[in-house]
């Protein structure tokens, strides 16, 4: 193999600036201005495990059931779980703590999938009442004498979202 067809690295500041592409075995990429490298991807040998059959078949079923309310989740999920945070923080919160089954039944269970990040517990008290013209309202209350310093402070926000599971499309390959 010649050494132009080797190199498809870019390195605009010099070479003690970051580098992107492939070089030799190397791919070099940069992720919220850190520069990180890994082996290029090479040709599997062999079948999967039952534990790699498990793994991708839980990341698909979490990717099918994540990817409508993506940018809902870079919020909620904003420099929360991974350095890179966002969808991935999700991703990664869903696949420790949603994925139910064995291959090939996994499946993802909506009750333990989150949509935001953080150390605040749900209210012990809430209603969800599906009114008239497509109106979702949502109600809860504080418990009683919980100041608002125990629970978080006056800066939380909330924000809902309504997922139906049945109505999206999970397939995945």
């Amino acid at each position: 193999c010649s050494v132009k067809n080797r190199i498809m690295a870019k390195a605009p500041e010099g070479v003690s600036g970051p580098v992107s592409g492939k070089l030799g075995n190397h791919v070099y990429y940069t992720v919220k201005g850190k520069t990180y490298v890994r082996m290029k991807p090479h040709k599997r040998r062999g079948k999967k495990t039952k534990k790699e059959k498990n793994n991708t078949s839980g990341f698909a079923k979490v990717q099918a059931f994540l990817k409508p309310i993506q940018s809902f989740l870079k919020v909620g999920f904003k420099d929360y779980g991974t350095a890179t945070g966002g969808y991935r923080g999700a991703v990664s919160y869903a696949l420790k703590n949603a994925i139910e089954g064995e291959h090939p039944n996994r499946v993802v269970n909506p009750a333990l999938v989150r949509v935001c990040g953080g150390e605040l517990h749900f209210p012990e008290t809430y209603e969800v009442v599906f009114e008239p013209n497509h109106v979702i309202r949502f109600t809860w209350s504080a418990e009683a004498g919980e100041s608002c310093k125990e629970r978080g402070n006056p800066y939380d926000q909330l924000f809902m979202l309504a997922y139906s599971a049945a109505d999206a499309d999970l397939s995945s390959s």
